[in-house]
């Protein structure tokens, strides 16, 4: 039988929620755009994850 796959996280850690959102974008909050910096943490980490598990 096989066993299905867990999802991996991704863990990142701020003290304020605006801590990933760029500050100059005019939307409104839960619109904004994350920050570069945040973006290029995220996309890093799952680059080096296991490719054959979610995240």
């Amino acid at each position: 039988m096989a066993t299905a796959l867990l999802p991996a996280a991704i863990d990142i850690r701020i003290t304020r929620i605006e801590q990933l959102f760029e500050t100059f974008d005019p939307s409104p909050f839960r619109e904004r755009d994350l920050y570069p910096a945040a973006t290029t943490f995220i996309v890093d980490w799952a680059r080096e994850l296991n490719r054959s598990i979610p995240i």
